[in-house]
């Protein structure tokens, strides 16, 4: 995998999620769609760089894949709510709220878990083994650098003081 082309995807992320650093600018909607473009954009490029598609699996493989993305980026609107509600809360975190995400965040992370599963029998289906395995394994790198970049910018929710 070329190393330039997923730093550059992590990069664009760094630009489509809510900031928290307080010497920068708020992106406008208008922004934060053009850099979740930039980044889709970026990473149909790794997948294409790396699965090295026949016109046949090209055929079948991309359709499919554009459904698997759309479904994707549903959950990612609604991870984007939950760290926009985070984003409101953190500096006055209660305990029922802190809950209440983190379990709209743990429920996310099954349902992304269970689209994940529903789609390996579509694209085994439509790409020999390997190739599924090797797609699956770019989508599995580009998260982890996705949720890496979100780590580093969202803030740990403050803990109450210790009582002596």
């Amino acid at each position: 995998m070329k190393f330039f082309v997923i730093a550059a995807l992590a990069f664009s992320a760094l630009f489509s999620m809510p900031s928290y650093a307080a010497d920068q600018t708020p992106q406008t909607p208008e922004e934060q769609q053009i850099a979740r473009d930039k980044m889709k954009a970026d990473k149909k490029f790794v997948v294409s760089d790396n699965l090295n598609l026949t016109g046949s699996e090209s055929k079948v493989f991309w359709p499919l894949y554009e459904a698997y993305q759309a479904d994707q980026d549903k959950l990612d609107d609604r991870l984007i709510a939950i760290i926009q509600d985070y984003a409101k809360n953190y500096k006055t975190m209660t305990d029922a709220v802190a809950l209440k995400i983190i379990t709209q965040r743990t429920d996310l992370d099954v349902e992304r878990t269970k689209l994940v599963q529903s789609y390996l029998p579509k694209f085994s289906a439509v790409l020999p083994g390997v190739k599924t395995a090797r797609y699956y394994q770019v989508e599995y790198r580009v998260r982890l650098l996705l949720s890496l970049d979100l780590a580093k910018q969202i803030p740990m929710v403050e803990a109450p003081a210790s009582q002596p």
